[in-house]
């Protein structure tokens, strides 16, 4: 370990590393590379805008504060200990990181590591940014990359004016090419054009064989696009080396812009580059504000209204299908008006509180009197059907009764919270009484899932995949809508008993799955806003909820989605992964107001131990 030349308390390194570049350059660069397009397509050719990935396309926080944790472990650097904390994170670039290391001042303070060597920095290992270097490249990391903000859009309105985009990587190993492929494909990017790998790559080839460094792989690689793609005009790259290398390659003058992505340093000769970069967005991206797929604009037809933007929701949802929606800025919450319903049950403390139980039944009186009734009713109707054999059958046990009704409270209180929440992010639905409980969809599509009638020979597999009892209240069916939610009497036992650990036959969950905020049509008809939120909150509930699970707490639940892959794995889409994030905060503070179900009453005290208000900045409020 190497101890500080100076001050030896380490202190949060405040000076500013990064590249502004100013709204309008970035607007005037964005608009010459829509005219090239434009310009090339005019003229005939096939225009190609290329793309670097590391500091570019993609934004590597995830990997890049996981490598410096460990360097400042392993080297004793106390200051990058915490590198979230930093103003700037370091580019893995020699030029970004003499950038870094020139406004931190690491190596006066810690000389007992190598820094620099016969004046260039020193990437041996054993120095600091030599293991960074190991580090930063590693592939686990690189499943946790963010797309730069606007790219999917970005790339959309390229493609429709008629050009291609192809991202130019230098990435180098066969395990490169997948984390590489899916991070693209969460910025909204059903099928990448990614031309990647370098056989020549130091790593790979013997002492003394020929190696391509980045530039010359760059370079080396234009015949193959011309040859696939088209006619390059673009080359957006954060090193200028790579950005002239593939300039000099081409028999034609090339657009050469220089990238500098938030957060990061960068080149220090971006900021006198004629055409840089930080982010894909721009004005279109600002007031463009509807949602890009037919189903969400029709759903939320006010989504962004009277919001100050915060840029954009982008990823992909069911069958593969893009989408770019508006992310609305949280600041104030947009409360609702009224009285909260669990105002009563503000600042109760978690430990040693009520069962579940009890909570429940307490709960409940906050649930419109007719809703209750109407819970009473479907549970008549569903022991009847049972009896009939076109329903779930009724369970064999002498508190059915009370776990089933208490199943229904608990979905019941799903759904408000559903709709307090995302109306809350700017998402307005009617969901009280209606998510989870009254979910229509036409019963073409339930027949298609139950029956298989089409083909024929596929009935016979999907008669043996569901019960007796499913197969006959399909067949039973009319034409029109039907209720594929807990309010439908034939579905509520097998529905309220359901779990994820189920083995056999998924009958009434299946069927609920055609919801838009589950799987939908396959297709269009799907809501990853929605689903997102609706699996965020059935992480709340208690044993009686859909998961029968213990309720996670809200800091549980952040620290899950921290990555890419945990905010996705938990929204079930990559569109809603920073909603998820940007949920958990606004819901804690929501709850803590008595506007959500209080489920952290129920929470294990061991868990609650870490429960707090850190993570969302208290906001003012005003009435929706």
């Amino acid at each position: 370990m190497v101890d500080a030349a100076s001050d030896p308390a380490p202190r949060l390194l405040a000076v500013n590393l990064h590249v502004v570049i100013p709204p309008s350059v970035q607007l005037r660069t964005l608009g010459r590379l829509h005219d090239a397009v434009r310009q090339g397509v005019a003229a005939g050719q096939t225009p190609v805008v290329e793309i670097d990935l590391d500091l570019c396309a993609v934004m590597p926080r995830h990997r890049t504060i996981r490598a410096l944790a460990r360097v400042a472990d392993e080297f004793g650097i106390r200051e990058l200990e915490r590198p979230e904390a930093l103003p700037w994170l370091p580019g893995y670039s020699d030029e970004a990181w003499g950038v870094f290391l020139g406004g931190t001042q690491l190596p006066s303070r810690y000389p007992g590591c190598s820094w620099w060597i016969d004046g260039r920095l020193d990437r041996a290992s054993g120095t600091p940014f030599g293991r960074f270097h190991q580090l930063y490249w590693d592939v686990e990391g690189m499943a946790e990359d963010e797309p730069t903000p606007g790219l999917g859009r970005f790339v959309e309105e390229v493609e429709a004016a008629g050009g291609r985009v192809v991202f130019l990587s230098g990435r180098w190993l066969p395990d490169h090419v997948q984390p590489s492929r899916e991070c693209l494909r969460r910025a909204g990017i059903p099928e990448p054009r990614l031309v990647i790998g370098n056989p020549w790559h130091e790593s790979l080839v013997p002492r003394g064989a020929p190696r391509f460094g980045d530039a010359e792989l760059k370079a080396w690689r234009q015949a193959e696009i011309v040859s696939r793609f088209g006619h390059p005009l673009a080359i957006l790259d954060d090193r200028p080396a790579n950005r002239a290398a593939v300039a000099g390659a081409l028999q034609h003058p090339i657009l050469s812009v220089a990238v500098a992505i938030p957060g990061f340093t960068s080149d220090p000769t971006t900021g006198g580059a004629p055409h840089r970069l930080s982010t894909f967005e721009s004005f279109t991206t600002t007031i463009r504000t509807r949602p890009l797929r037919q189903h969400m604009a029709r759903k939320y037809p006010s989504a962004g209204d009277g919001w100050d933007w915060a840029g954009e929701h982008a990823g992909l949802g069911k069958g593969g299908l893009p989408y770019v929606l508006p992310r609305m800025d949280l600041q104030p919450i947009l409360f609702p008006q009224g009285r909260p319903p669990f105002e009563d049950w503000k600042g109760r403390p978690s430990q040693a509180g009520p069962s579940e139980d009890v909570l429940l039944d307490a709960w409940s009186k906050t649930i419109p009197a007719g809703e209750l009734d109407a819970i009473t009713r479907a549970m008549a109707d569903a022991k009847r059907l049972a009896a009939d054999g076109i329903a779930a059958p009724w369970p064999a046990m002498a508190n059915a009764d009370n776990i089933l009704r208490r199943g229904m409270i608990c979905a019941w209180l799903h759904s408000r919270d559903v709709e307090v929440l995302m109306t809350a992010m700017g998402y307005p639905i009617a969901a009280a009484g209606v998510h989870d409980l009254r979910e229509s969809v036409d019963v073409a599509e339930v027949r298609r899932l139950l029956l298989a009638l089409d083909p024929p020979s596929q009935e016979r597999v999907g008669r043996a995949r569901y019960s007796p009892w499913l197969i006959r209240w399909a067949a039973s069916l009319g034409d029109g809508p039907v209720n594929v939610g807990f309010l439908n009497p034939a579905l509520l036992v097998d529905l309220c008993l359901w779990h994820p650990r189920r083995s056999g036959p998924e009958d009434a969950m299946d069927v609920h799955r055609l919801s838009d905020h589950h799987d939908g049509d396959g297709g269009e008809r799907f809501d990853p806003i929605e689903a997102g939120i609706n699996n965020l909150l059935h992480q709340r509930e208690g044993r009686h909820g859909v998961r029968k699970e213990p309720v996670e707490t809200w800091d549980q639940l952040a620290l899950a989605t921290t990555t890419e892959t945990g905010s996705e794995a938990m929204a079930k889409n990559s569109a809603a992964r920073v909603a998820l994030r940007d949920a958990i905060g606004l819901g804690r503070h929501l709850e803590a107001q008595g506007w959500l179900t209080p489920w952290g009453l129920v929470a294990s005290p061991a868990s609650l131990a870490c429960e707090g208000e850190q993570g969302f900045r208290k906001p003012s409020a005003r009435a929706l």
